[in-house]
């Protein structure tokens, strides 16, 4: 994936990452969160920092003209997180239905920009388990982590 992306910073820790959306709305802090859900397992959480209550908005929908160079911003932090818990799996999904079938638009334009480093996963509706992602469906769930790691 090759768009331009934002300056990442490297917050608290190994699990969260921060940077700043610029736009017609003016400068608004995301965050991406990295939250641990099981042994080596973590769920991908980002949306807007709300400075006042120091929490992560997911639901907020920011509107300022970026999106794209948000979402590959957010996708720079994956081999971020991967380099220091190379043998985590990671989880996302979308916080509501429109922002679900984005992240299927965005992996089924970019797979072979990723296939070659991770192994991407997905839950289809209906479905329990995860089964390899195939651009011919949607999917509600995801799950990503690198191909070939060595212990």
């Amino acid at each position: 994936m090759k768009n331009e992306t934002y300056e990442i910073s490297h917050l608290e820790g190994d699990l969260l990452y921060m940077f700043f959306s610029i736009g017609k709305n003016g400068i608004v802090p995301k965050v991406v969160e990295y939250q641990c859900v099981d042994k080596d397992v973590y769920n991908l959480a980002f949306g807007d920092l709300d400075i006042i209550n120091n929490t992560v908005n997911d639901k907020i929908v920011t509107n300022n003209g970026d999106t794209i160079k948000v979402i590959s911003s957010v996708i720079q932090t994956i081999p971020l997180f991967f380099k220091i818990h190379p043998k985590a799996t990671v989880l996302f999904t979308g916080s509501n239905i429109l922002r679900t079938k984005l992240y299927n638009r965005i992996l089924k334009m970019y797979i072979n920009d990723f296939c070659d480093l991770y192994e991407i996963n997905g839950i289809v509706e209906g479905e329990k388990s995860f089964s390899k992602f195939d651009i011919s469906k949607n999917y509600n769930q995801f799950s990503i982590k690198l191909i070939n790691y060595e212990n």
